[in-house]
């Protein structure tokens, strides 16, 4: 890993260094002095270069992939909601706010994600939202609690 291409963010939110490294397969190494600024590094870089994922899994797993993908997404949507995914998520999210730790982590990575949202003009929007024809939202701890969800459903392709 020689050929490291770093990046800056600099902001006034963040109370530390932040050194963002990317390997030669664009994969991100965060480095901060703290863990809130690594957490909204992780944001900002997440939100950067896997922002129509993001909004994807959240709406899939959230039962609202209908509102971007049309009525062939109904069933799925329906399923979700069904599944209870929302009510799973809204109270992992609670959770998460009960631990002060977990609750100051989960605010810098929706602050990042923001951060970024904040810069990203509609014509620098991932090529995806733009035939899709929608816009990002703005993001919280309820959606990342949605992606998890998501992400929870995926099965294991290997085993360890």
């Amino acid at each position: 890993m020689s050929d490291f291409v770093p990046e800056k963010i600099e902001v006034p939110e963040m109370k530390g260094k932040v050194k963002i490294l990317f390997d030669e397969r664009m994969v991100p190494h965060i480095f901060a002095e703290n863990m809130e600024d690594a957490m909204f590094a992780q944001g900002y870089v997440t939100a950067k270069f896997r922002l129509f994922q993001m909004e994807l899994a959240s709406r899939a797993s959230g039962g609202r992939l209908a509102e971007i993908a049309g009525p062939d997404a109904l069933e799925n949507d329906r399923l979700k909601r069904r599944q209870g995914i929302l009510f799973g998520a809204e109270r992992a999210a609670a959770a998460w706010k009960e631990s002060k730790e977990v609750s100051s982590i989960m605010d810098a990575y929706t602050a990042g994600v923001n951060k970024y949202l904040s810069e990203l003009s509609p014509r620098k929007y991932p090529v995806e939202m733009k035939l899709m024809g929608f816009q990002p939202e703005p993001w919280n701890t309820y959606k990342s609690a949605l992606v998890k969800k998501y992400m929870d459903q995926t099965p294991l392709l290997w085993r360890g």
